[in-house]
């Protein structure tokens, strides 16, 4: 018996390639470039265990397929909470210096707020300026296929 599930290494594995490609591409929208990471690793664990090495479907290689895909889904997330939530975004910018309540209210304004992540997406090449108007590019919409059919796959409804 392992010390640890295979699962816990392979989320190691993921967690590793994602800080070293994020850290690379920079443009890239960082919860997808985690999924792809994911499932990479996963993906290419799964196909070794079963396909290399012959390993028979037990219990223990359930459980480890379905500990790295909870896992994942955990670490997924807290980062969605943590780059999308009000509140950890005031903790984060108080934890580097204190704030007056006018300078929160004009930064977390819901027009500040909608500039911000508008600004995120221009940067990050998934809105473009088409004849005066925002429309999504062509990796925005992949990655809309890619949610809804990760929100399938857990049954996360919209």
């Amino acid at each position: 018996m392992t010390v640890l599930p295979d699962a816990i290494w392979m989320f190691a594995a993921s967690l590793v390639l994602h800080v070293g490609l994020a850290r690379v591409l920079t443009r890239v929208n960082r919860l997808l470039l985690f999924v792809a990471c994911g499932a990479t690793v996963g993906g290419s664990w799964i196909a070794c265990q079963l396909l290399l090495a012959g390993a028979p479907v037990d219990i223990t290689f359930l459980r480890d397929v379905l500990l790295f895909v909870c896992i994942c889904e955990f670490y997924i997330i807290l980062m969605m909470f943590s780059l999308a939530s009000v509140s950890a975004s005031i903790v984060h910018r108080m934890h580097r210096e204190p704030m007056t309540e006018a300078q929160m209210e004009a930064e977390y304004s819901s027009e500040e707020m909608v500039r911000s992540r508008l600004e995120r997406l221009v940067n990050t090449g998934y809105v473009i300026e088409t004849d005066g108007q925002l429309v999504l590019a062509d990796k925005a919409h992949r990655s809309v296929r890619i949610f809804d059919f990760v929100r399938a796959f857990f049954g996360h409804g919209r």
